[in-house]
């Protein structure tokens, strides 16, 4: 191969190399602490998110929200606004609409105003078992 052949060819790997990488912090230094309740499961979920700074104390933002996402193609997000609790701390209520494994972005401003995006794996998101309503029991049969 040419030597010109051969430059062209590295200067392209680098280019693509620059071009698919992301230096962008996105997170501002910004971490995302989550707890459910109950614990992640099908159906409908409490979130606190507790937001911290890069010394871990409590962050003041605004405008928190939610995406949970799964961590494959062709499902829909489940997106949810999130209620300040207190500096730092949000509630927010949360819909997952199958098991898996999902993803949840949590975006929003800093105090100065720069946007923020965390991301936190939520592996193992699992159907709750069913129980027995009381009215579902079946009535007693003839001679029972």
């Amino acid at each position: 191969m040419r030597p010109s052949t051969l430059m062209l060819l590295a200067s392209g790997a680098a280019w693509l190399t620059g071009a698919c990488s992301d230096s962008t912090d996105r997170t501002q230094g910004i971490r995302a602490a989550l707890r459910f309740e109950p614990a992640p499961h099908v159906g409908t979920v409490h979130c606190t998110v507790a937001l911290t700074d890069a010394s871990g104390d409590l962050a003041a933002c605004t405008d928190v929200e939610l995406e949970a996402t799964m961590n494959h193609a062709g499902m829909v997000p489940v997106f949810a606004s999130a209620h300040p609790e207190g500096d730092g701390v949000f509630t927010s209520t949360l819909e997952f609409t199958m098991g898996g494994d999902w993803i949840l972005f949590v975006r929003g401003k800093t105090d100065d105003g720069r946007a923020f995006e965390t991301v936190s794996d939520v592996p193992g998101v699992r159907h709750l078992p069913k129980t027995a309503a009381p009215d579902s029991v079946p009535a007693p049969g003839p001679g029972e």
